[in-house]
């Protein structure tokens, strides 16, 4: 039986907002695929597309649609003549090329529908015999998914109250979940085990320290009206509920559950592969519910070899599962009402699906942008001139944040991905850093490590500010050091000279406590003696701009 995941190339056109057939070139399907993007973008059409390719039948109950697919799949085709074998090409994307002797075909397939009619459309091929077997691989194709079926949990879901209904199945809206839970716990011909402990041991699973339950029943609500079944969930020192009256986010767990656990089991399932969509799965579930969740839909789709697919909003997602084995984010995107749909490989990819659903740093627990600069001492200055200069609203630890990089291990940064040195963007894509020059008069030049990241940083329009000095304490003022000296100092520091040589005099441990020092003098610091010092304000702005636009909403 053919497997999903041996389909390539798929592309397809022609079906709501998605027009091109190169604006949905999806390379493959793996066992856990993330399809992400903003609302009304095509995610649950691309849903769409993957159930017509499992069972088009099914697709177009009750759907008037056109649709174009195209896709390569080894197809094993008894029926052509041994000579006759080879690779076929519907639609360009692969190229003519023969083998003779082998019973399986590697086709380019082109599926289409109009209204309620399938088309498989026989290539182009100048080859007689390609028309004479071409039904044979559009039969082998369909037959290859006879064993498969498509269970989907939509965005929109529920569990109520049922009325008892002998036929048990599970709608994509939650509609039938009751009545699935009762049959099988009360029902003639179905395992009650499977809901009381394998059902209930996998939702413990799941929902870690949040819960722990220690039973589900159903239970029968008599009146003269009407006759309806409830589920209640019974939680250790918390006593028994009902579901119906329970969270929604427990109710979709449950929902998850039923789709990986049960329904399978029903009886036309029984000798069926089953592959599995979800749509938004992270509504109403907080950020660790979220992560054990998708871990737990990972392990099932990677364990099993069973396709999943999740569309969703998260960024848990991307983090989770941008670089995992077996896993691919795909990412949607809408513009002048055409979809396109492209796989998330770089982390500039990755980026940009942040940026698109507007998510800040500080909605993944992290600041929202990060200062680069050499050693502590850097931020005590740093804070102090953002704070003379732009009395700034931003606070560290919230809006930005500092980290280290230690003098001669800049050597061992950069912000280019595909490098043996340690990518800073991937600490957090909003970045910015602050270098020594290091230069000892005007006309030395800085040395290539630190002209590498000035061009990475500008290539990649990022801040990136090398002082005019020395170093970053040749912008201190004469006058805060006296401020704390043990003797007036008559003279300023030069440019390009040595500060260690030029503070010795007056405070002997500034090499082995500059952070004491800069605590001591920051204070000091202020618009008076420091702004037309180098172009120390303009950069102090310069870099306040940056921290706007990292806590900006866009």
């Amino acid at each position: 039986m053919l497997a999903l995941q041996a389909l390539k190339n798929i592309s397809f056109q022609d079906y709501k907002s998605y027009k091109n057939y190169k604006d949905s070139l999806i390379p493959s399907i793996c066992d856990f695929n993330v399809i992400i993007g903003k609302n009304n973008t095509g995610k649950t059409s691309f849903l769409d597309i993957i159930e017509y390719l499992i069972n088009p039948k099914i697709f177009l109950k009750n759907r008037q649609v056109e649709l174009s697919v195209h896709f390569s799949v080894a197809l094993d085709i008894p029926h052509m003549s041994q000579g006759f074998d080879r690779q076929l090409n519907g639609g360009g994307i692969l190229g003519n090329h023969y083998a003779y002797g082998s019973r399986f075909v590697n086709s380019d397939i082109h599926l289409r529908l109009q209204g309620e009619k399938i088309f498989h459309e026989m290539p182009n091929d100048p080859w007689n015999d390609v028309a004479e077997n071409w039904k044979a691989v559009a039969a082998s194709y369909q037959g290859e998914w006879n064993g498969y079926c498509l269970l989907r949990l939509s965005a929109e879901r529920d569990i109520r109250t049922e009325t008892e209904d002998k036929i048990l199945c599970l709608q994509s809206n939650g509609s039938g979940a009751t009545n699935l839970i009762r049959g099988f716990i009360n029902q003639k011909g179905f395992d009650e085990h499977l809901i009381e402990d394998l059902l209930l041991m996998h939702l413990n699973i799941i929902m870690g320290n949040d819960a722990s339950f220690s039973r589900i029943q159903v239970q029968q609500n008599l009146t003269e009206e009407e006759s309806t079944w409830e589920i209640f969930l019974e939680e250790k020192d918390a006593g028994r509920f009902a579901l119906s009256q329970s969270g929604s986010g427990l109710k979709t767990i449950i929902l998850v559950l039923l789709n990986l656990l049960i329904v399978p089991k029903l009886p036309e399932n029984k000798d069926k592969t089953c592959i599995f969509a979800f749509e938004e799965l992270e509504n109403n579930l907080h950020p660790a519910l979220q992560r054990r969740l998708f871990d737990y839909l990972y392990h099932c789709a990677v364990n099993k070899h069973t396709p999943i697919f999740l569309t969703t909003h998260s960024h848990v997602a991307i983090d989770m599962f941008c670089s995992r084995q077996n896993a691919q984010v795909l990412h949607v995107t809408k513009e002048n009402h055409v979809s396109k749909i492209k796989r998330a490989d770089s982390f500039f990819d990755k980026k940009a699906i942040l940026d698109d659903l507007c998510v800040k740093a500080s909605d993944l627990f992290q600041s929202n942008g990060i200062i680069w600069v050499e050693g502590p001492s850097d931020r005590i200055y740093i804070n102090q001139w953002l704070k003379i200069f732009c009395d700034s609203k931003y606070k560290e630890g919230r809006d930005f944040q500092y980290l280290y990089y230690g003098g001669r291990l800049l050597a061992h940064y950069s912000v280019e991905e595909l490098t043996n040195k340690i990518n800073i963007l991937t600490t957090n894509h909003n970045s910015a850093i602050i270098i020594d020059s290091d230069k000892r008069k005007k006309t030395d030049d800085i040395n290539d490590t630190k002209k590498r990241i000035e061009g990475e940083f500008k290539q990649q329009k990022l801040f990136c500010w090398i002082t005019a000095g020395k170093e970053i304490e040749n912008y201190l003022p004469r006058e805060a050091i006296n401020e704390i000296a043990a003797t007036p100092l008559n003279k300023k520091c030069g440019v390009f000279s040595s500060f260690p040589k030029y503070i010795k005099r007056v405070y002997p441990t500034f090499v082995n406590d500059k952070v004491g020092f800069a605590k001591k003098m920051a204070p000091h610091i202020t618009v008076q003696n420091s702004g037309n010092i180098l172009d120390l304000k303009q950069k102090v702005e310069d870099l306040y701009k940056q921290i706007e636009e990292w806590n900006s909403n866009k």
